[in-house]
């Protein structure tokens, strides 16, 4: 009977980057004191360059395993994990991570494809050198799928068309204005992790304006991490003012943001009570005016996204 499952999450790299893929062990009845295997990568029905092996590292240093790597000519990794002080992973009945195998993707590298990874001569070895009975999981993935930064719309299944240009801007936006449901980059679902890859342009973890600015920079000049010569050099002074009414007699509160370089663009989010207060439409004035502004008003929340399409911004001052 089955001890022991072995599976590797899907990862994601962008062209010219890095894959990390983790290696998850789950044992039963018995404790291990080591493994191996060998994987390849494949595009295809064949082996490809495309994803070469970097490393591993090794989630069970700290309990006293080694793990070593080596790549034949051929690109096939052995994997060995293994402890010289006769150490073992205890049975505890759930998954835990032991490994990180580090590919990096050739720059070349055509988007939205992935590289599948193939697996054999996998051993797992109890304490007394016996082998423990185990399966591997293919319905986890082990691939890498590959996504440009920002292409989040377009093409057959309107997830990413290989460019990065206004369609994918505009579903961002949506993105973070609540239209739409945010990509849960922990969530099983492989494909729905990997909207949230490329929808994360600067890489940093979250979905917000500078992932928009980011994917203005890459349609305009190539670049998510254009630098902005004259942007701000210290904290951006955000203010409400007093109530004004306008020409029409409609009262306003303004907005001032102060600041003393170029802001490429910024989001909030107002609260408010409902039963007490009607909000209309939001208007860019002053050192904004020239800029997109796009809002979303449902149950008492207000949300904003003010942004820079030409990639000039707003000016210093306030």
């Amino acid at each position: 009977f089955t001890q022991a499952a072995l599976h590797f999450d899907d990862a994601f790299a962008r062209p010219g980057g890095h894959a990390l893929v983790e290696v998850h062990l789950l044992i039963n009845y018995a404790d291990a004191a080591g493994l191996q295997f060998r994987i390849q990568p494949f595009y295809g029905p064949a082996p490809t360059p495309l994803a070469h092996f970097n490393g591993v590292i090794n989630h069970l240093e700290s309990e006293g395993f080694t793990a070593t790597a080596t790549t034949d000519p051929n690109g096939v990794t052995t994997v060995l994990l293994f402890s010289l002080s006769g150490n073992v992973i205890h049975s505890r009945g759930d998954e835990q991570l032991i490994l990180e195998l580090v590919y990096d993707i050739d720059p070349g590298t055509p988007n939205g494809i992935a590289i599948h990874l193939n697996t054999y001569d996998t051993l797992i070895s109890d304490p007394g050198s016996n082998p423990i009975p185990y399966i591997w999981e293919p319905e986890h993935g082990w691939e890498i799928h590959i996504g440009r930064p920002g292409d989040v719309a377009g093409g057959v299944l309107g997830d990413g068309d290989g460019r990065t240009d206004i369609l994918d801007i505009v579903k961002e936006i949506k993105y973070i204005l609540g239209l739409l449901p945010m990509p849960d980059r922990y969530n099983q679902d492989w494909s729905i992790r990997y909207m949230f890859f490329v929808a994360d342009a600067n890489d940093d973890g979250d979905i917000n304006i500078l992932d928009i600015v980011g994917m203005v920079n890459i349609f305009l000049y190539g670049n998510p991490m254009k630098a902005v010569a004259d942007g701000p050099t210290s904290p951006v002074m955000v203010s409400l003012g007093e109530l004004q009414t306008l020409a029409k007699g409609q009262p306003a509160i303004p907005v001032t943001l102060t600041a003393d370089g170029v802001i490429a663009g910024a989001q909030t989010t107002f609260t408010f009570d409902g039963t007490q207060l009607r909000v209309g439409t939001p208007q860019l004035v002053g050192r904004a005016d020239g800029t997109s502004l796009q809002s979303q008003l449902t149950d008492g929340t207000l949300r904003l996204v003010v942004y820079s399409a030409t990639g000039q911004g707003i000016p210093a001052g306030s």
